[in-house]
């Protein structure tokens, strides 16, 4: 039942319990009433497991010996007290299994080479006085800083964020006992309780994060506990970690919602203006068109040709031309009133203009409209009589001035992907041939209008307009036209 093999020292505590000293068993406790044995080890705190001399005290203590050790025990407290053995006091390990007494209350106890004898009250710890702890060094990766006038001032010790593992260095001021002093220490918010360093005067912390920190010690002889030491340690943070860089930060991001917010509304306003001013340039061009497709000119020689009907008695043409008349006027007024118009009602309003050029004309030019009938159909939007101006242009620019009654305007619409393209084609005299400085003019208004048309409906910055000039054995023999209108 015992805990070791070999047995060393047997010292009766009291009457029911004897302490035996073991051999690597470590200190092991026999009850005289029940036979049974119970032990203590290096894992219950026991400083070691091997035990040679074993004595009680008058104060009711355990005094024993180790290898190179001696130590105070009391079984009640579970407490070992630990006393210094100066560097060549001893030259071998402890060998004898009993305290002898001596005289005058004295103990002796022999190693293999030396016998040392003590009187063990005066082994205690007898200062009235607390142990006091000093802050001894202070390191920075192991390398010393000196902080002595830090400490006179009770001034903080300041590192730098990169300086967060440092080692600080401790001693009790204590020259009148044996008794092993034994070290507690702690770091405000690292360490949330006492850290028992045992023996060792040092204590050491990695990687600490930037802030205040408080670093506390003292120091337990025997049953005597020493006042706490403080030392203050500040590590700075790093500039971007700083409050007055938050601050800037926070400031910066501020002004830059304030300018982006300022920038915004200063779009949205923009926006809108341009918007209106874009409104207002479609409402002018729309007016302009208007204007042009009701032209006082043509206005005049409808009514003169319808005059003329009258007057010759061709009531029945004279009615036909007047009808046809009178629904173009009206479709451009409807049409006024509108952005866009379906694509149907559009060509059937060209298809009136058409028919009254060519009866103002004698029949002088054939016209043909050509669409698919699924265009026709659907319900696609388009500026009203957006080609009216280069059909006019074809007529009275081209188809006029041949010298014949064989001119040809025809008008075809088809999809293109996502457009609807216009080509409008004339076999008149070209563009080449006119001399008329007024005419030219005219031409070139006319054209200046409906590309700022097709350039607003399609919000493009160039008109997808393109007029080529053709040619028959190297003579002009007319214009071709083609308008691409989006999809809306």
């Amino acid at each position: 039942s015992i805990s070791g093999k070999t047995c060393q020292g047997i010292e009766e505590y009291n009457d029911s319990t004897l302490l035996i000293g073991t051999i690597y068993g470590g200190l092991n406790f026999f009850n005289k009433r029940t036979k049974t044995f119970s032990h203590l080890t290096t894992d219950d705190g026991l400083p070691s497991n091997t035990i040679y001399a074993i004595k009680k005290d008058t104060a009711g203590y355990v005094w024993f010996t180790t290898d190179y050790g001696l130590y105070k025990f009391k079984p009640a407290g579970k407490k070992f007290i630990q006393y210094s053995m100066e560097p060549g006091l001893i030259n071998s390990s402890l060998h004898a299994n009993k305290f002898y007494p001596l005289q005058e209350g004295q103990w002796l106890t022999f190693t293999t080479t030396e016998a040392i004898s003590f009187l063990p009250q005066n082994l205690e710890y007898q200062n009235n006085e607390k142990p006091k702890t000093e802050i001894t060094g202070f390191k920075v990766f192991d390398n010393p800083v000196l902080i002595d006038s830090l400490l006179h001032e009770n001034k903080p010790v300041r590192l730098s964020y990169k300086e967060n593992f440092f080692t600080v260095e401790f001693a009790a001021l204590n020259f009148l006992s044996l008794q092993q002093t034994n070290y507690y220490y702690r770091l405000s918010g690292t360490d949330k309780e006492w850290v028992n360093g045992g023996s060792n005067r040092f204590a050491n912390y990695t990687d600490l994060q930037p802030g205040e920190y408080i670093f506390d010690v003292k120091a337990e002889i025997g049953n005597s506990t020493g006042e706490i030491t403080s030392l203050k340690i500040f590590i700075t943070p790093p500039f971007w970690k700083t409050v007055w860089f938050r601050i800037l930060c926070i400031a910066a991001i501020a002004g830059m919602v304030y300018i982006f917010a300022k920038w915004r509304i200063n779009t949205i306003r923009s926006q809108e203006k341009r918007k209106l001013l874009f409104k207002s340039q479609i409402a002018e061009i729309e007016m302009k068109a208007l204007r042009s497709q009701m032209n006082p000119h043509f206005i005049f020689n409808c009514i003169n040709s319808i005059d003329a009907l009258i007057q010759s008695n061709d009531k029945y043409h004279a009615t036909v031309y007047l009808n046809k008349f009178a629904k173009l006027i009206r479709n451009i007024l409807d049409s006024s009133k509108q952005n866009t118009v379906t694509l149907a009602k559009d060509l059937d309003t060209l298809k009136l203009y058409i028919e009254l050029e060519q009866l103002r004309h004698e029949n002088k030019f054939i016209a043909a409209i050509n669409a698919d009938d699924a265009l026709l159909q659907d319900d696609y939007k388009v500026p009203p009589l957006i080609i009216q101006p280069f059909v006019e242009n074809a007529i009275l620019h081209g188809i006029r001035y041949r010298q014949d009654n064989n001119g040809k305007v025809s008008v075809s619409v088809i999809k293109k992907e996502n457009f609807l393209q216009y080509i409008i084609e004339d076999n008149g005299v070209g563009r080449h041939t006119d001399n008329s400085q007024l005419q030219k003019e005219k031409i070139s208004y006319g054209i200046e209008m409906s590309n700022d048309r097709v350039k607003l409906f399609n919000k493009e910055e160039k008109a997808s307009v393109k007029i080529t000039d053709l040619f028959y054995d190297g003579k002009p023999s007319g214009t071709k036209v083609e308008v691409l209108l989006k999809i809306q």
